[in-house]
């Protein structure tokens, strides 16, 4: 079987990764310079405002274009537009979106069926540069060498690359890449009933879907990270309390949200964020509040995280509440261990480190708690890939917080 057959299969997930820190080596993650003409077929989805790339796509037709059901969540066609016949962000044609359709059957929470067309308002031109990818009707046998391609970060939670990349690697087997995962917040523990009531999740509201955690400051505010927040409207969320699973808890509509007015996406520096409740929040022996601390956190202090993010790099969300013993570094010796990464850690961050342990996805927005006492928001998650996770320290936003949510 030939690369061209099953190239358009991987282009669903191709460019997944968010931007959040400064410059990085410009290639998919060990890949290589695409180079002009040879990957006609790729596509960049952009936001109309802004024009921030934010997933990958493969040309169909002259006005279809391929890409991942997950990309178009809480999104709008209006919003979106398609860039073509281009090696870098700030290069090529821009087509916008009239419509976009999501398979019938994918499902968030496990991205089954995770596929779905784009069509644009007018017709793509084809050209030497701009060609339609044909997909295959088989599935591609365990061994057979394929290219990805796509202006994904270029390291763990690195930022997007401006230049298009591309990496050959090798199908596996179903079998090889589904061993059953470790039920737990990276190497943490099941949550029991009333142990963690300051936690909450945020989810859509469309879909139930969870996708950052939160812990309750009061009876109408929810504290969580900023970039959670992004390019999402407060009426398509809501805020689950009392709950150890993602199908229990109590829900309150979103009324507003208001992210820190410091805060910058690409460097996640002062990544915090409010969230209004559109009713108060009942308080019991399972839902309670928690307080912020107005000072830093030491290192070498234990601390306990909680949330339901993926047990494993890439992984679904937990349905279970996991916590994670986890111990404060300095953020000097933090900076070394991400240096690789080009993960930005500043004076508004604090640090955890365990090498086999550690945040993932949608714990991000979670608290980290001493004694009662929440001293981070979960920022920049790890993954347990031997890397600290970032957390936006309280300290450095507890006034304004304090300030903003009564």
């Amino acid at each position: 079987m030939s690369v061209c057959t099953i190239v358009g299969l991987w282009l669903f997930i191709a460019a997944l990764c968010c931007s959040t820190t400064a410059t990085a080596d410009k290639r998919i993650v060990n890949g290589v310079l695409a180079t002009t003409g040879k990957y006609p077929y790729q596509a960049s989805l952009q936001t109309v405002a802004g024009n921030t790339h934010f997933c990958g796509g493969s040309i169909l037709k002259t006005r279809w274009i391929v890409t991942a059901a997950h990309c178009l969540d809480n999104r709008v066609a209006a919003d979106i537009k398609v860039v073509v016949g281009t090696l870098t962000l700030t290069g090529g044609t821009s087509y916008l979106v009239t419509r976009f359709v999501q398979h019938s059957s994918y499902v968030a929470s496990t991205r089954i069926y995770d596929a779905a067309i784009v069509q644009t308002t007018t017709a793509i031109v084809f050209s030497a540069t701009v060609k339609a990818l044909r997909l295959a009707n088989i599935v591609p046998i365990a061994g057979v060498s394929g290219v990805v391609t796509g202006w994904g970060s270029t390291v763990l939670n690195g930022p997007v690359s401006n230049d298009l990349g591309s990496l050959s690697t090798k199908v596996i087997s179903n079998s090889s890449a589904t061993a059953a995962p470790d039920k737990r917040i990276v190497n943490g523990v099941l949550a029991t009933t009333g142990q963690y009531p300051y936690q909450a999740s945020l989810q859509t509201v469309a879909g139930n879907t969870h996708f950052c955690g939160g812990s309750i400051l009061n009876t109408l505010w929810i504290v969580t990270a900023a970039h959670c927040l992004d390019n999402r409207v407060a009426a398509d969320i809501k805020v689950v309390v009392g709950t150890l699973t993602l199908t229990g808890g109590t829900s309150y509509l979103v009324t507003r949200f208001v992210q820190h007015p410091l805060y910058v996406a690409s460097t996640r520096i002062y990544d915090a964020a409010i969230v209004q409740t559109s009713t108060a929040i009942v308080l019991s022996t399972t839902v309670k509040r928690i307080y912020l601390s107005p000072v830093l956190i030491i290192p070498s202090v234990s601390g306990v995280v909680t949330g339901w993010g993926p047990t494993v790099l890439n992984g679904a969300v937990s349905n279970d509440l996991r916590s994670l013993s986890t111990k404060v570094i300095s953020n000097s010796e933090c900076k070394t261990k991400l240096a690789a990464t080009k993960t930005t850690v500043q004076s508004t961050h604090t640090c955890t480190y365990l090498a086999t342990s550690g945040t993932c996805g949608s714990d991000e927005g979670g608290p980290i708690v001493v004694v009662g006492i929440q001293f981070g928001i979960v920022s920049t998650s790890s993954c347990s890939q031997n890397l600290p996770d970032v957390y936006t320290s309280t300290q450095s936003v507890y006034f304004w917080i304090m300030k903003n949510a009564k």
